[in-house]
């Protein structure tokens, strides 16, 4: 349930819930974790600040290591610029997890590529 809620909080975006959107984000990230994942978060903010651009993802499969603390999920992104769907793609997502406490945190996520010398 952990990774269905934070693939459908990490993945669906608009620029009218940035800063939630990024504060959120951060409230779930490992401390150790928080410096570089906000670096990442504030280059979106910065692209998608002030435009109509939109993202929503629909998962159709996970799959979850309790024991390696990764996750995946599949399913369909959607970019909206507007009311106009200007792309849908089949993505997949990999979520990475750590302990704090008792408390799972997320230490890093990422689109998975299967490209050989592609960085996911």
């Amino acid at each position: 349930m952990i990774t269905r809620d934070v693939a459908v909080l990490t993945l669906n975006r608009s620029p009218r819930n940035l800063e939630y959107w990024m504060n959120e984000v951060l409230e779930i990230t490992h401390p150790g974790s928080q410096g570089a994942i906000k670096g990442e978060l504030l280059k979106i903010l910065d692209e998608q600040r002030g435009s109509s651009i939109s993202q929503t993802f629909t998962i159709q499969s996970m799959k979850v290591d309790p024991n390696a603390l990764v996750s995946e999920v599949a399913g369909e992104l959607q970019t909206i610029v507007g009311n106009r769907v200007i792309s849908v793609e089949n993505r997949r997502f990999r979520y990475t997890w750590d302990y704090t406490g008792l408390s799972l945190k997320l230490v890093g996520f990422g689109m998975v590529t299967d490209k050989p010398g592609e960085k996911s």
